[in-house]
């Protein structure tokens, strides 16, 4: 079965949002805070005014924290697990985080993310059929079931059933390889196709990859907007 895929779901709402810090509150469970170099802190959640919180060091030393380092926040309970932003700032062995961008991790199973129109995504066939090939396709929606990409009608000749392999690629990151079925063509304009691709013997590798890569996809795209 395939692994879900984590979706970001933005908690904007105050009332939720205060509603959630004092769960964490009651929860008991430590802050960690990550900045650009890795360095991680770990603090305790003491109290809240529902849009910041006042921590403590977990640890005996202090660090020197002057609001103007922009950290990764997190945090989970009862299964959940939550993502921020925040510039802390210490007082001593008292450190103010406020909470900016916070979002809810949520797996879902099939999901399908679309790709924003400005994301450097393709999808490159390499085999249909088991003919080489070199065509260069746009990936419109990614899961680790399928997903839809875009073709020019001159690029490729295809028909149903169509078996192929092809390489995803996102961004900088390390292609992807998968394999499947063209389960449905449809028409966008008089120059293109949109081809729904089915995938099979999804690799455990490629499967890990395609999660993981959505989820930092969406984690940049989301902290992108908000900046």
């Amino acid at each position: 079965m395939s692994e879900a895929l984590v979706i970001f779901k933005s908690i904007n709402d105050s009332a939720e949002q205060e509603k959630l810090l004092q769960r964490l509150l009651q929860s008991k469970e430590c802050i960690t805070l990550k900045d650009k170099y890795d360095r991680l802190i770990i603090l305790k959640a003491v109290t809240t005014n529902g849009t910041s919180l006042t921590c403590e060091f977990s640890e005996e030393a202090a660090m020197n924290l002057p609001g103007t380092e922009l950290f990764m926040g997190s945090f989970q309970f009862g299964g959940d697990k939550y993502i921020f932003e925040t510039r802390p700032v210490a007082h001593g062995k008292e450190v103010i985080v406020s909470l900016l961008n916070l979002f809810h991790l949520q797996k879902r199973l099939n999901y399908r993310y679309v790709l924003p129109s400005d994301y450097p995504a393709a999808f490159a066939l390499s085999f249909v059929n088991e003919t080489a090939c070199q065509v260069h396709c746009r990936l419109l929606d990614l899961s680790t079931e399928g997903c839809a990409v875009e073709v020019t009608h001159d690029a490729l000749s295809c028909n149903l059933e169509d078996e192929i392999k092809a390489f995803v690629h996102l961004g900088d990151r390390e292609p992807i390889l998968v394999q499947g079925l063209i389960k449905n063509i449809r028409l966008k304009s008089d120059n293109s196709l949109v081809l729904g691709v089915k995938f099979n013997h999804m690799a455990a590798a490629s499967e890990d990859k395609i999660v993981s890569s959505i989820t930092d996809l969406q984690r940049e795209v989301y902290f992108r907007k908000a900046a």
